[in-house]
């Protein structure tokens, strides 16, 4: 049973595995899929830079929200902290 279960393991654990990675050569290439961002800055430049246009000053006025989330503090402590995207440092 603890063979099966290890065997079992090993199975799940590879085919997840498989099937979420992105592979290198498209990460180097990720300029060429703009609209998929790969990395967390959208490329290994690290510019957190889009080339998409669909926003542009002329429409920027018409967004409106989507989505919003709320989250209750258990304690008054409890805080979620986020880094301001004009940050540099």
């Amino acid at each position: 049973m603890k063979s099966f279960l290890s065997a079992l393991a090993v199975i799940l654990a590879v085919t997840s595995s498989v099937c979420a990675q992105v592979t290198f050569d498209r990460i180097l290439k990720a300029g060429h899929e703009p609209q998929n961002w790969l990395t967390y800055s959208g490329n290994l430049n690290g510019q957190r830079y889009s080339l998409l246009n669909q926003i542009t000053p002329a429409n920027v006025n018409n967004l409106e929200m989507q989505w919003v989330l709320q989250v209750r503090s258990l304690t008054g402590s409890d805080k979620w902290k986020q880094r301001p995207l004009s940050s540099m440092a």
